[in-house]
């Protein structure tokens, strides 16, 4: 019986971690609507992904080049997730704000990415879409 209950317990204790777990994810369809700068590295209505956990890592899945993690500040508070990493000479900074004057329901969030070197500064905007 004590081996049921520590199997029981287990098995509840994992269902909660998953769920948590879960309930934390985001997961955006994004289209990029405007350069920051017109360098044409990033491309004006292509589509891309964000994904975040909403508390550590924020992650944009842009295809075909592959992904930019951020993770080493990351903050979410009140319809507002900001990620950012400093390394050497570059800051990679991203945005991510629900639109709380959308006309769509209050579904619309605007995001901004931007990297910054040295006499250099790139980016792009975009609106995204929060996928269920």
């Amino acid at each position: 019986m004590l081996n049921l209950k520590k199997n029981l317990f287990a098995i509840v204790a994992f269902l909660v971690a998953f769920t948590n777990a879960e309930a934390g994810t985001l997961n955006f369809e994004c289209e990029i609507k405007n350069e920051i700068t017109p360098t044409g590295f990033f491309e004006t209505n292509s589509k891309f992904k964000i994904e975040t956990d909403n508390s550590s890592v924020l992650i944009i899945k842009i295809p075909p080049e592959g992904s930019i993690v951020l993770k080493e500040t990351f903050n979410n508070y009140m319809n507002n997730i900001y990620a950012s990493e400093y390394n050497n000479l570059t800051s990679r900074i991203a945005l991510l704000q629900k639109d709380i004057f959308s006309s769509e329901n209050k579904k619309k969030w605007l995001f901004k990415y931007i990297v910054i070197r040295i006499n250099q500064t790139i980016g792009f905007e975009a609106t995204c879409s929060h996928v269920v």
